[in-house]
C-alpha cells in the first residue's frame, strides 16, 4: 500500500473495464482508485465503470471527452493544432493487383473455403454465460478448444476467431460492386464476358487470383495484412472479413458516407435520384443521431442504426448508389 501522502497534490482518473455478467464487477478497477484516494490522489475526472455485458464504445467515448477537457483545455488544443507541423508526408501506397487469369469455365461455382488442419483447432465447448440476459443484443460465452499435442496457451496470449460468412453472404456483398468486379473480369479475358449474365461473371471473378504491395515512395515495403497474398476475394470475403457491425465502424461508416454525399457547403452532391436523395438524407440523419451528447440518446441512436443495418452487406444493399 502506498503512503498516505504519497500521491498528495496529484491529480488522479481511473476508468474500470469489466462485466456484470461475472461477480466482483470491476473489482481491481474499485481497489486501484481506493489505494490511489487513499494515498493523497484527487480525481480530475469521476471514477467510472465500464460494463462489457451492455458495450464499452460510448461510456469510454464520453470519459475520454471528459478527461481531455480537462487535461487539455480548448484554447491549448487550438494552439497545439496551429503549432503542428504541416509538412506533407507521403502516406504508404499499396497497389492492389489481379494475377493472370487461372481459373476457367468449369470452375465457376464458387467454392466453400475449408481452413487447414494446422491453422484450426476442434471446438468441444461452447457455453452461454449470460443467464437470463438479454442475448440477443449482448451475448458472453466460454468458448474452449482441444489444442494440438505440440500447442500451448496460457493467459495472455492472444487466440483469433474469425468468421466463416456463407457463401449467399460473400455473393450479396460481392454483388454491391458489381460494375467493378465486372470490369476487372473484362481486364482479365474472362471466358464468360460473351455468353453470361454479369452475375456470374462476378462469381467468376471471386475467384480469381490478387496480390498487394505496399510502397513507401520507392521503396518497396512489406504489406501489413490480416492474411496472405496472393489470394482470392472468395477466400477473403467468407474466412477473413467480420461483416457484423459495431459502434466504432458504424462511426466511421457514416462519417465517410456524409463525406462522399455532402460538400463543404452541407448541401447534397448533385445528380443523386428523389429515392437515393431520401436515403443520403437517412444517412445524415443516422450520423448525427449518433454524435449528441447525452448518452443515453447516443446509446439508442447506435442501437437504432444496429437494428436497420446490422453487417456492412445490409447497409451497402440498402444504398448502392454509394457504390457507384
Amino acid at each position: 500500500p502506498l503512503a498516505a501522502d504519497a500521491l498528495a497534490g496529484i491529480k488522479v482518473a481511473v476508468l474500470a473495464f469489466g462485466s456484470t455478467v461475472y461477480p466482483d464487477f470491476c473489482r481491481a478497477g474499485v481497489a486501484l482508485e481506493a489505494i490511489l484516494e487513499g494515498a493523497g490522489g484527487k480525481p480530475f475526472v469521476p471514477f467510472t465503470k465500464v460494463d462489457g455485458a451492455k458495450g464499452t464504445e460510448a461510456t469510454v467515448a464520453d470519459w475520454l471527452d471528459l478527461a481531455k477537457a480537462v487535461i487539455l483545455p480548448k484554447h491549448l488544443a487550438a494552439s497545439i493544432r496551429g503549432g503542428s507541423s504541416q509538412e506533407d508526408e507521403t502516406p504508404i501506397r499499396n497497389d492492389f493487383a489481379w494475377m493472370k487469369c487461372e481459373t476457367g469455365v468449369d470452375s465457376l461455382p464458387v467454392v466453400p473455403f475449408s481452413w487447414h488442419e494446422e491453422e484450426s483447432l476442434l471446438c468441444i465447448g461452447n457455453e452461454e454465460l449470460m443467464e437470463g440476459g438479454d442475448i440477443e443484443k449482448r451475448s458472453s460465452r466460454r468458448i474452449t478448444f482441444r489444442l494440438p499435442s505440440d500447442v500451448t496457451y496460457e493467459s495472455g496470449d492472444h487466440l483469433s476467431v474469425l468468421p466463416l460468412n456463407s457463401l449467399s453472404m460473400v455473393k450479396r456483398l460481392a454483388l454491391c460492386f458489381k460494375n467493378e468486379l465486372v470490369d476487372a473480369a473484362s481486364q482479365s479475358s474472362c471466358p464468360l464476358l460473351e455468353s453470361a449474365d454479369r452475375e456470374s461473371i462476378v462469381m467468376w471473378q471471386l475467384q480469381q487470383s490478387f496480390d498487394i504491395s505496399s510502397y513507401d515512395g520507392d521503396e518497396k515495403l512489406d504489406t501489413q495484412l490480416v492474411f496472405d497474398t496472393p489470394a482470392t476475394l472468395s477466400d477473403v470475403m467468407q474466412a477473413r472479413l467480420d461483416l457484423t457491425l459495431r459502434n466504432n465502424q458504424v462511426f466511421d461508416l457514416l462519417a465517410l458516407s456524409t463525406r462522399s454525399l455532402y460538400g463543404n457547403d452541407g448541401l447534397l452532391r448533385e445528380g443523386l435520384s428523389d429515392q437515393n436523395i431520401d436515403k443520403a438524407k437517412s444517412i445524415g440523419s443516422h450520423f448525427a443521431a449518433i454524435q449528441v451528447k447525452d448518452a443515453k440518446e447516443k446509446e439508442s441512436a447506435f442501437a437504432s442504426f444496429l437494428d436497420q443495418y446490422p453487417t456492412i452487406v445490409d447497409f451497402l444493399e440498402n444504398n448502392t448508389f454509394l457504390c457507384e
